[in-house]
């Protein structure tokens, strides 16, 4: 059993496909899409680029292949169904997985 506040899993921020992981810390994407590129590209709001940050992000390690160090991870991406993404959803499928 699993008690209200007991910690199930520990994920380290720095393993998570974020921006800052995965895009900043790249020394290619980060020339073309860090910090400096998004500020003078207007794309400032990562609330509103972030995804498509981590789309081009996810693409780029693909084609890298097994010399990406994230390549497991896009491997796992690969083989997963879209339609368990809730940001992929639209309004309707969104309810019904929030049971809403």
């Amino acid at each position: 059993d699993i008690s209200v506040g007991e910690t199930v899993i520990s994920v380290p921020r720095y393993s998570l496909l974020s921006v800052p992981s995965t895009v900043d810390h790249d020394p290619v994407l980060s020339r073309i899409l860090g910090p400096k590129a998004r500020r003078d590209y207007g794309w400032d709001d990562l609330e509103e680029y972030e995804v498509p940050l981590l789309v081009v992000a996810v693409l780029y390690h693909r084609s890298l292949g097994d010399d990406s160090p994230i390549s497991r991870y896009v491997d796992v991406l690969l083989e997963a169904p879209t339609d368990d993404f809730p940001f992929l959803m639209d309004g309707d499928r969104l309810r019904e997985f929030w049971g809403a």
